[in-house]
């Protein structure tokens, strides 16, 4: 994952794995509104968390439209578009997966998702 991320807090059955790993992890489990909860401090998001899919979605879609100048798709958060060559180019993505679509094989090649 490419997206930043400062604190993140881990809770419910992930504390429970993560101690079941490693013990030593117990002594920094706190316990608010109910639930017990660690807190780290890392770089990058972990993959596969709903707060990594949320910052996966921001990195993307200002990517998209800001830097490559694609448009929004006012009804699929998404999704982006773009007139290429007289022809559509949609770029759609769910989770960390991204479909570019274009006629020609170039523009679809060409295109760099990421920086």
């Amino acid at each position: 994952m490419q997206a930043d991320i400062d604190e993140f807090k881990l809770d419910g059955e992930l504390v429970d794995l993560l101690v079941r790993l490693d013990p030593t992890y117990a002594g920094f489990i706190v316990h608010e509104k109910g639930k017990r909860m660690i807190y780290i401090k890392h770089d990058k998001t972990l993959y596969g968390t709903l707060q990594a899919v949320i910052l996966f979605w921001r990195k993307v879609s200002t990517f998209l439209i800001h830097d490559l100048g694609l448009t929004a798709n006012a009804y699929a958060s998404c999704v982006v578009n773009k007139q290429i060559d007289d022809s559509q180019f949609p770029v759609c993505w769910h989770e960390y997966d991204l479909k570019l679509l274009h006629k020609s094989d170039h523009v679809v090649t060409d295109t760099r998702v990421y920086k």
